[in-house]
């Protein structure tokens, strides 16, 4: 849970940059209206650019961390869900409870598709 809270922050703070940096620029030259018509162009280019570049910069780590807390979450659900299971489903460590004779738990049975030239079947 708190991978999940991690990823949720970061992206709000993505969000915070979007809003409160790129987009402004954005605005900003829209406001200056078609480049073809602009008289000092690099003028404008240089105001934007650079800030408008750290911006954008900023943002994609953001949300890189964030998928990153995102897949780490997903990692340790998975790990958590294995750790759960193995109590009720029996163990791969062999069991002594058998007049001390070692006893292995049966594998789970999955159906297995064989191949006959074009058609495939399932087999149990």
């Amino acid at each position: 849970m708190p991978w999940l809270i991690a990823a949720l922050a970061l992206y709000l703070i993505a969000f915070m940059v979007t809003t409160g940096v790129n987009v402004p620029l954005n605005d900003q030259l829209a406001k200056a209206g078609d480049p073809q018509h602009i008289d000092h162009l690099a003028t404008v280019r240089d105001q934007f650019e650079n800030k408008w570049v750290i911006g954008n910069t900023v943002r994609a780590l953001l949300h890189t961390a964030a998928f990153a807390c995102l897949a780490w979450a997903l990692v340790v659900f998975g790990a958590h869900r294995l750790n759960e299971g193995s109590g009720t489903t029996g163990s791969a460590v062999p069991s002594t409870h058998n007049n001390g004779a070692a006893t292995i738990p049966a594998a789970p049975h999955h159906p297995r598709p064989v191949h006959h030239g074009a058609h495939h079947t399932l087999h149990r």
